[in-house]
């Protein structure tokens, strides 16, 4: 847990040197944070579209547009894994559960399906509201030491039970590769401020994600998905003097 702490805390302490490095750059430049839900997808659940347990996140975020409507953005999020065998009936015997924290680093692509500046597009007449749904894609690396109950099986299944010794005493790195794809929308509530929702997927490169892997199905990766309420502040607009119509 305190290395786990610790990663996030550094994680955020550079994203906080980010912004202050780049306050002085140009409208370009936006920084925020968000909160909402992951959801676990693995081997405690059945691999379904939508989780069973989703559990609260907190994410901070560093954007920089490199085009009109192209940007890359650095974002740090924190949260929970989360699942139950005893969710479903043909696994009540397995009987296994999951509880542990991750932090997540990533660098992702987005592409605005409009352009989101004030600047090039509404300076000559007045600043307006408006809406623009968005893409994006990138990698992530995941760091999670998941905290599985192994003890409370009571499996008469052979190739289960040899599956959880296995798994007890596998040495698996504690940090994960996964690709991010998702969609979300955005709405101008300022020139400076910008709130947003968005949802993704994330595919991960491991099967240990959650700990569990020939206790289950060692030949599908874990995943996990994400949903969050942002709020975004564009930096260097106060040099800007953009006139508002309200």
């Amino acid at each position: 847990m305190t290395r786990l702490l610790g990663s996030f805390v550094i994680s955020a302490l550079l994203l906080l040197l980010a912004r202050a490095a780049f306050c002085q750059s140009m409208h370009r430049w936006e920084v925020g944070i968000g909160t909402g839900a992951v959801g676990y997808l693995g081997d405690l659940n059945r691999h379904d579209l939508w989780p069973r347990e989703f559990r609260p996140s907190v994410n901070l975020y560093a954007r920089k547009y490199i085009g009109d409507v192209v940007a890359l953005r650095y974002n740090v999020q924190g949260g929970q894994f989360w699942g139950r065998d005893k969710h479903y009936p043909t696994r009540l015997s397995r009987n296994l559960t999951l509880e542990t924290n991750f932090v997540e680093n990533s660098l992702l692509l987005e592409w605005d399906f409009y352009n989101m500046n004030p600047i090039f597009y509404r300076q000559q007449n007045g600043f307006q509201s408006f809406f623009s749904p968005y893409f994006f894609s990138g990698v992530s690396v995941v760091y999670a030491k998941p905290q599985i109950n192994f003890d409370e099986s009571q499996t008469p299944y052979t190739w289960i039970r040899e599956g959880i010794a296995i798994d007890r005493d596998a040495n698996y790195n504690a940090f994960h590769l996964s690709f991010p794809v998702g969609l979300g929308i955005k709405y101008d509530v300022s020139p400076e401020w910008i709130v947003g929702l968005e949802a993704s997927f994330r595919l991960s490169t491991s099967d240990y994600l959650d700990g569990v892997s020939y206790a289950g199905n060692a030949k599908k990766n874990d995943a996990y998905q994400v949903a969050t309420f942002n709020i975004t502040r564009r930096l260097g607009l106060y040099k800007m003097r953009i006139r508002r119509r309200w």
